[in-house]
């Protein structure tokens, strides 16, 4: 178990910890957050921009039998002008940014100080093996006893086939 959170914290701050101290800072994480937000942004373009221009608009949407998804500008499409500018779309990748910053250091900045600690981020770590265990406990301990063996393992396998053959008849 140890050297899987081990492993799981050294690719959490090989993502995030830039300059190598061993603590992630809100602008660390941020940088990461804003290119993979101006990566969204260029996915978007390429693949709703047909004209190149920078911008999307209603006639670049996919159409449906039902017209177009609209849902998809209501987002984005701050003026209501039926266009989704390049401006729009900046504005949109750094609230998602920030967003997803925000998750960042409600999940991981314990005490609240601005900066994910090694500790911090090793605790977090900790949490997600710890929850993965107890799934796989909960779907393979049939006796619960802490511990699961092959004939455990092969009875929830052999019921699951018996459960697939039955439906898929």
């Amino acid at each position: 178990g140890s050297n899987v959170v081990q492993e799981l914290e050294t690719r959490f701050l090989d993502k995030y910890d830039a300059d190598g101290d061993g603590t992630v800072t809100t602008n660390e994480a941020l940088a990461v957050y804003e290119a993979a937000a101006e990566q969204w942004v260029t996915n978007l373009l390429a693949r709703f921009d047909l004209n190149g221009d920078g911008a999307i608009t209603t006639d670049e949407l996919p159409r449906y039998r039902w017209g177009y998804d609209r849902s998809f500008l209501a987002g984005y499409d701050l003026n209501g002008d039926g266009v989704i500018s390049n401006v729009e779309l900046v504005a949109a990748a750094e609230s998602r940014a920030n967003d997803l910053l925000e998750r960042l250091f409600t999940r991981y900045d314990a005490d609240g100080d601005g900066v994910i600690s090694k500790e911090e981020s090793l605790a977090v770590q900790q949490a997600i093996v710890d929850e993965k265990i107890a799934a796989i406990l909960a779907k393979f301990d049939l006796n619960q006893d802490g511990n699961i063996t092959g004939a455990e393992i092969n009875s929830v396998l052999q019921a699951r086939t018996r459960t697939w053959s039955f439906w898929n008849r």
